[in-house]
């Protein structure tokens, strides 16, 4: 009886690492497949961005795709950008609402490492839906 135990356990945690090793396979192969025609946000010229007076920067546009840890958003210049979120970002969807939905106009404010014209080490600090259309 004691056998049987120790092999379903171990049956059991066989499946376990298994199955994580899969997540981590397919998420690390869709985030490759999603960055080919991007520009992540590190290679952003400042240019593209509006300065707060807080020293926080700004980029506002159309939501294309959201996840738990990123974000796709397209400016009115049709430029494309990258964003990674933290666990620690604000998410503000507007009052009576619980997501934001693609297609949406947000904002997204972020800061990070201003080295020359490039930002490096980018952190979005909050996302939020734009009540006005562009």
């Amino acid at each position: 009886m004691n056998k049987f135990i120790k092999l379903s356990i171990l049956c059991g945690m066989v499946v376990c690492f298994l199955t994580g090793c899969a997540d981590v396979v397919e998420s690390s192969m869709t985030d490759n497949t999603t960055q080919e025609n991007l520009i992540s946000i590190d290679d952003v010229r400042i240019e593209d961005v509006a300065v707060m007076e807080e020293d926080y920067y700004v980029v506002e546009g159309i939501l294309r795709e959201i996840g738990k840890e990123d974000l796709l958003l397209e400016t009115p210049q049709g430029q494309s950008m990258y964003f990674k979120l933290a666990p620690e970002t604000i998410i503000y969807a507007g009052e009576g609402s619980d997501a934001i939905a693609e297609g949406e106009n947000i904002k997204v404010v972020f800061d990070g490492e201003l080295n020359g014209t490039e930002m490096k080490k980018v952190f979005v600090i909050a996302v939020t839906v734009l009540e006005e259309d562009f």
